[in-house]
């Protein structure tokens, strides 16, 4: 299990990197976009607020796959949001705050429309709810004690505890071993 967890670690780091620049990307564009109001630019922010949505459910995935070890049912990709705000005893806390949940589940709608909806186009007034859930996400992720908390909680674990029982032990009775984002 530790083994897991360090290629976990890894793995959220990088791609809270990826995360980081798609939301870089989607700020210059949409902000190009709120200037000029040509349609393609509109598009371009979809795309990168979709890959934003994409990057967080990349790590949902590992943290489900390395301390559940599963997906879940048919609608995962609801389950698998609501569960990474849920503290599921004996297993893992919760990974992301309710207020981080609200705008994730806004992001993987409009994920979900923009993947399926190959014939309708984006209404701007729509997007730019979808874009301001994006903005208030990037700053909670953002802040430092956020991206930091659950490293530095993994690695004092890791520290302390030499086999797979004490790290999980250790990790079910803290959040302080979770990053919110």
């Amino acid at each position: 299990m530790r083994e897991k967890i360090l290629i976990l670690m890894s793995s959220i780091r990088k791609n809270m990197e990826v995360i980081d620049g798609l939301f870089e990307e989607l700020k210059k564009v949409y902000k190009d976009y709120e200037k000029t109001g040509d349609h393609y630019r509109l598009i371009a922010s979809g795309f990168f607020l979709a890959q934003i949505y994409n990057g967080f459910e990349k790590i949902f995935e590992e943290v489900a796959r390395v301390f559940e070890n599963q997906l879940g049912e048919e609608y995962w990709h609801s389950s698998l949001l609501k569960r990474m705000a849920m503290s599921i005893e004996g297993i893992r806390p919760n990974l992301i705050s309710e207020e981080s949940y609200t705008y994730l589940n806004d992001l993987k709608s409009f994920r979900h429309f923009f993947r399926h909806a190959y014939n309708a186009k984006i209404d701007p007034r729509k997007f730019e709810i979808v874009a301001s859930s994006a903005e208030r996400l990037s700053k909670v992720y953002k802040t430092p004690v956020a991206k930091t908390h659950f490293f530095q909680g993994i690695e004092i674990q890791r520290r302390q505890c030499g086999d797979e029982v004490g790290i999980m032990e250790s990790l079910c009775r803290s959040h302080a071993c979770w990053f919110w984002i």
